[in-house]
């Protein structure tokens, strides 16, 4: 099994949102210091929102609360908007003007 290192870092940062939203949900029924949300969001703006939404789907974290719930599926529609590009940059589909 061979791993790139796009896929090394998917597989990663995605494990340690997910278990840093799991983390803060475990604060949240404890009363404890919670992590900061534009943490939250920051992990999820640099690959990571696919083990954020496990986290959101499997513990109900932050799904109550509403401009979380926007912010987070902001990010998302931005990440699948740039991959879908990406694909079709490489398809041959798009052909910016910059390239």
């Amino acid at each position: 099994l061979q791993v790139n290192i796009y896929q090394a870092w998917f597989i990663s940062i995605n494990a340690v949102t997910n278990l840093v939203f799991l983390y803060d949900k475990q604060r949240s029924r404890r009363g404890r210091w919670r992590i900061p949300e534009n943490c939250l969001f920051q992990l999820c703006l640099i690959g990571g929102s696919l083990g954020g939404g496990l986290a959101m789907f499997i513990s109900k974290h932050k799904i109550s609360k509403k401009s979380f719930r926007d912010r987070f599926a902001f990010i998302v529609l931005l990440q699948v908007s740039l991959a879908v590009l990406w694909v079709w940059i490489k398809s041959g589909i798009v052909k910016p003007r910059w390239l």
